[in-house]
């Protein structure tokens, strides 16, 4: 019994880890190119396919680049074994270094709800009504403005990678601190 509950503390502490993982096979079983998976489970996009330089109108290519990946997201983080510990779907504009602070931080904001209003809009129709119900419940949009510039090789600003869009999710931390409890109790 001791080995079962070392197990499923483990497992527990793997969340994101596991999270992580399926995110990673969904896009390559799917051959979906143009995005990655980062370690902490945000997805970047290939800057260029969603926006021009200092636009905010999503590109047609970014639109169909949704299409084929926002399913297989959003049904990771529904899985039964997923969904009781995420907590939050984060929509992340980022702009490049041109311009001042405020109008990037406008710009970044724009570029995120973009993608959020065409993920929800009646022209996106590759995810049912229940999860575009779902995503409405915890999904939330951030501006990052240029702070957090993307570096080239050589350790230079590289501004047409900085103009993207990420998508991350945030566990719930307060579901993994109550099974891990529930688990310590029941090794008593």
């Amino acid at each position: 019994q001791m080995t079962q509950q070392q197990e499923q503390i483990q497992k527990l502490v793997g969340v994101r880890a596991d999270i992580v993982a399926q995110l990673a096979a969904d896009l390559t079983n799917n051959n979906i190119t143009g995005a990655r998976v980062d370690e902490t489970g945000a997805i970047v996009f290939d800057s260029e396919m969603m926006f021009d330089k200092n636009r905010a109108v999503l590109k047609e290519q970014g639109k169909l680049f949704l299409d084929s990946f926002i399913p297989g997201y959003i049904r990771v983080l529904m899985r039964g074994e997923n969904a009781p510990y995420v907590s939050q779907v984060i929509v992340e504009g980022h702009a490049d270094t041109d311009g001042n602070y405020l109008t990037n931080m406008s710009l970044s904001q724009q570029r995120a709800f973009a993608v959020l209003e065409y993920m929800l809009s009646d022209e996106f129709t590759a995810i049912t009504p229940a999860e575009k119900e779902w995503l409405r419940q915890i999904v939330t949009v951030n501006g990052r403005s240029s702070v957090d510039p993307v570096y080239d090789a050589q350790g230079l600003i590289d501004k047409d990678a900085s103009r993207r869009v990420v998508i991350k999710f945030r566990l719930n931390d307060e579901n993994l601190v109550d099974s891990m409890l529930e688990l310590l109790e029941s090794m008593d």
